[in-house]
């Protein structure tokens, strides 16, 4: 850092009033104890590849991914990947650098002036080797970042298929890949108009429990405007809605609202729902989906049963951590 001396950056790193990312690049302890784990692997990996001077090689795997502003459900990467024509190999160190040998003038991209692997390639290259929740979450959003128009018709089908089709053109998806069986689950599986991780975990949970795959943002007209609601779970004739804590408690997410106005007001917004479809709504939240147990509680206290069936999961991946 420019105009501090070697001595008091030291002491400042020791105290935890800045964080090193890379060498030479800190970032202020307040503010990385607010970054969630897709922002310090975003950092990590930004620094990296700057200081590289192999313009040939770009970040990729989980790097790429949180360069994307791809989400890390319950995962925090600890070693920054980077692809290029290199050999392979594991740079140590406090946040060892993992170096893929591979080709990537075809699948070669640019997000807020960094090389990265494309879109396609990333979500490719970790939805066999995360956890499957966290491999879920990953791919609806990159679903959703081109395929969410917002507005009347809000998702666009084509376009995730577009997706979808160069993600299984991928060699990470190809038979004997690692992981390749859970990666190809996952990409049918995944849907765009999941909005937020939580979201996609709980359509896991869902199909683990054997429940037909709900429709998802569910255009209900109301009185005034409409609703979108998270899930139309069909087969048990009920409205499900994840909640995360932020929206009662989040000031940018509350809009200038109290939290008590806003429980008003989803109180008579649901009220409208129910009275206008006949069928009863159900939320949930971070703690119920925290394991598939816990979440067939919650359900069972509305009353709620799955099928006798359970649905079917790819076998977990097994291989070395990303």
């Amino acid at each position: 850092m420019l105009g501090v001396g070697r001595t008091r950056l030291r002491d400042a790193v020791a105290s935890g009033d800045f964080v090193v990312v890379h060498r030479g690049w800190y970032v202020a302890g307040e503010i990385w104890k607010r970054w969630h784990s897709e922002s310090r692997h975003a950092a990590r990996s930004l620094a990296t590849v700057r200081a590289m001077r192999d313009g040939g090689t770009v970040a990729s795997h989980t790097s790429a991914a949180a360069l994307w502003g791809l989400p890390f459900y319950r995962f925090e990467p600890q070693r920054v990947h980077v692809t290029g024509p290199r050999v392979n190999g594991v740079a140590r160190g406090a946040h060892p650098v993992v170096r893929h040998e591979g080709d990537i003038v075809a699948c070669r991209a640019v997000v807020d002036g960094v090389a990265v692997t494309s879109l396609a390639r990333t979500i490719a290259d970790v939805i066999g080797r995360l956890p499957l929740e966290a491999s879920v979450a990953l791919a609806d959003a990159g679903l959703r970042r081109v395929a969410w128009r917002g507005g009347d018709d809000p998702y666009d089908v084509a376009e995730a298929e577009r997706l979808k089709a160069e993600v299984r053109q991928c060699s990470a998806l190809t038979a004997g890949a690692r992981g390749s069986r859970q990666a190809r689950w996952v990409i049918a599986f995944a849907d765009g108009r999941a909005q937020r991780p939580g979201e996609s975990a709980s359509r896991v949970l869902l199909h683990r429990l054997g429940f037909a795959p709900p429709r998802l943002q569910v255009r209900i007209p109301l009185e005034k405007g409409w609703y979108d609601v998270d899930f139309g779970i069909d087969d048990a004739d009920v409205w499900g809605e994840f909640d995360g804590e932020g929206k009662y408690v989040d000031p940018e997410m509350l809009a200038g609202k109290s939290t008590a106005k806003v429980l008003l007001e989803e109180k008579r917004r649901e009220d409208d729902i129910r009275g206008r479809t006949r069928r009863g709504i159900i939320r949930w939240g971070w703690h119920d989906i925290a394991g598939i147990g816990r979440f067939r509680r919650r359900l069972a206290s509305f009353h709620v049963h799955p099928p006798l069936k359970p649905g079917d999961v790819p076998p977990t991946f097994a291989g070395p951590p990303l």
